[in-house]
């Protein structure tokens, strides 16, 4: 029970933090990433914030389904793994000034790549917690609810 609480925990706050990250960072990653002019930098900078939000319910029609072939540990391993290595990669993009239109482009496409996933997550994190809710109560004469 322990163990499922704490990988909904981490899980969530993988999910949250990278979201939180972006966005405590926006005037910076705008410069490096977005130097288009005042509002259009702006405007792009949360067009790529929005478009991951965007892109959330795709991941959890496409990897839900999968969750329930071939086990939830399973996709809630490669979930957390696939949003550890956006992050990281997002981090090793080279500016605008480097590599031009690539740099926002790569971005975007690694923004996608980071947030398919957490809609999967949360929803295999929850039903993992509950499983094992599941079997814990099962011994114990309770209602699993309660």
């Amino acid at each position: 029970m322990k163990k499922a609480v704490r990988a909904t925990l981490l899980g969530n706050f993988m999910e949250w933090f990278d979201v939180g990250v972006y966005s405590y960072l926006g005037a910076s990653l705008t410069a490096l990433f977005f130097p288009f002019g005042d509002p259009w930098a702006k405007l792009a900078f949360y067009g790529a914030l929005l478009a991951t939000f965007v892109v959330r319910p795709l991941g959890g029609f496409i990897l839900g389904p999968l969750g329930d072939k071939i086990g939830r540990r399973k996709v809630l391993a490669f979930t957390i793994i696939m949003m550890a290595l956006g992050t990281f990669l997002i981090g090793c993009i080279p500016s605008y000034e480097t590599w031009g239109m690539a740099a926002p482009i790569a971005l975007i496409l690694l923004k996608f790549v980071q947030v398919f996933q957490p809609v999967v997550s949360t929803r295999a994190q929850r039903l993992l917690w509950l499983s094992t809710r599941l079997i814990v109560d099962a011994g114990s004469g309770r209602p699993s609810w309660t």
